[in-house]
């Protein structure tokens, strides 16, 4: 699936006329016409998301969604959540650009960025894992009652999608960070490539430094 330039450059201007300090308490969608807030389909080229909201893209889907200070493009087969303080992904592959310290919550993982600077990161759920990728500036990854672990920019982390925060089945211990592509199923890999190339279009508009690359 490829992203069409005209999109991806109104995800660059939405992301930029939105940005703000505060936790957002609404956001704006839009997309294609695979995309569906709360079961209804998205017939217009903006809607209002509010707190609780459900937001699904279907096969063929494609999303973009922008609050004060952060934005999301959502890939296709995504369902997520929009809540105060980030957004709970169910299942599916998201984007995060935030300069307000956005959070990802996924199962009984919390992932946040360490500062309140521009910070940018994929997180993937699907085929029984959760996988996260840190791409601008660092990440804490916080799950059950152990240490956070912290996810440096170009790090990688993936656990699997189940009780115990992925580790019943591996032992106890805090999820320990590790270098390395970890998109390895197809669906994964697919995702992950194209959000990249988004994520590389917002670096533009929003740092002076370029986006860290995947370690190879």
């Amino acid at each position: 699936m490829r992203i069409a330039p005209a999109f991806l450059v109104s995800v660059m201007i939405a992301s930029l006329a939105f940005a703000g300090d505060e936790a957002p308490s609404g956001a704006f969608l839009s997309g294609n016409q695979s995309v569906y807030i709360n079961g209804a389909q998205v017939t217009t080229s903006s809607m209002a998301v509010m707190v609780g909201d459900v937001v699904q893209t279907k096969n063929d889907g494609l999303a973009q969604m922008t609050s004060a200070g952060s934005t999301a493009i959502l890939q296709s087969n995504t369902i997520l959540r929009f809540q105060r303080g980030g957004i709970a992904i169910d299942r599916g592959t998201v984007s995060i650009g935030t300069g307000n310290g956005s959070s990802v919550f996924a199962r009984d993982f919390r992932i946040t960025p360490t500062s309140s600077s521009w910070t940018q990161f994929d997180v993937v759920r699907a085929n029984g894992v959760i996988q996260i990728l840190a791409r601008k500036n660092n990440l804490t990854v916080s799950c059950g009652t152990g240490s956070p672990t912290v996810l440096k920019e170009g790090q990688q982390l993936s656990r699997d999608d189940g009780p115990s925060c992925g580790l019943a089945a591996k032992g106890s211990g805090a999820p320990a960070a590790a270098k390395g592509p970890i998109l390895t199923s197809a669906t994964a890999e697919k995702g992950g490539l194209v959000v990249g190339g988004g994520i590389v279009a917002w670096a533009i508009f929003q740092a002076d430094d370029p986006v860290s690359p995947f370690i190879p």
